[in-house]
C-alpha cells in the first residue's frame, strides 16, 4: 500500500512537470480581454529569427510585432543609401538609390503571405513601385545588388 502511494505521487509529479503549455522567456507582457477583443503582448523575447529565401520571408517567435519599421536591415559594408517613401502608402512608393551606377540593382516586392509579387531591374536612380492593385496589408520591398539582398523595407499599404 505504501509503495502504491509513493508510485502514485511520483506519477502525478511526473505528469504535472511534463504538461506545460507554450512558454516564453521575456522581460514583460500581459493579456487584456473584453467582450469584443483580446490583446496579448510581450517584450524582450530572447529567441526570434527571420529566415529569407528568394520568394518567402518567415519570422519565428512567440508573438510577432506590428511595429512601423522602415529599414529592416543594414548590412555591414554597404556604401550607398536607399530611401523609400511615403510609408504607409495608398498608391505608390518612390525608391531613391544614392549610387553612382544603378544598373546592377533590382527590387523584389514580397506580399503579406511571403509570396514574390514582382522583381524589377532598376532603370533609373529613382523608381516608383505601384501598390494600386494590391490589397491592404504589410509588404516587404527587398533591394538586391548583384543577386544579393542588401536592404529590406517594410511597407504598409492602407
Amino acid at each position: 500500500m505504501k509503495n502504491l502511494k509513493i508510485n502514485l505521487v511520483c506519477l502525478v509529479a511526473l505528469v504535472a512537470t511534463t504538461l506545460n503549455g507554450q512558454q516564453i522567456i521575456n522581460t514583460a507582457g500581459g493579456v487584456y480581454q473584453n467582450s469584443q477583443n483580446s490583446l496579448s503582448w510581450s517584450m524582450g523575447e530572447l529567441a526570434i529569427q527571420t529566415l529569407i529565401t528568394e520568394s518567402n520571408i518567415l519570422t519565428q517567435g512567440f508573438q510577432q510585432s506590428l511595429l512601423n519599421i522602415t529599414a529592416i536591415d543594414d548590412p555591414i559594408g554597404v556604401d550607398f543609401s536607399v530611401i523609400v517613401y511615403p510609408n504607409p502608402t495608398n498608391d505608390f512608393v518612390t525608391v531613391d538609390l544614392d549610387v553612382p551606377e544603378f544598373s546592377d540593382f533590382e527590387y523584389q516586392l514580397i506580399g503579406p503571405k511571403g509570396d514574390a509579387i514582382e522583381k524589377v531591374k532598376f532603370t533609373a536612380k529613382s523608381m516608383k513601385v505601384s501598390f494600386l492593385s494590391l490589397t491592404q496589408g504589410t509588404y516587404f520591398l527587398r533591394i538586391i545588388k548583384e543577386k544579393e539582398s542588401v536592404k529590406s523595407f517594410k511597407i504598409f499599404k492602407k
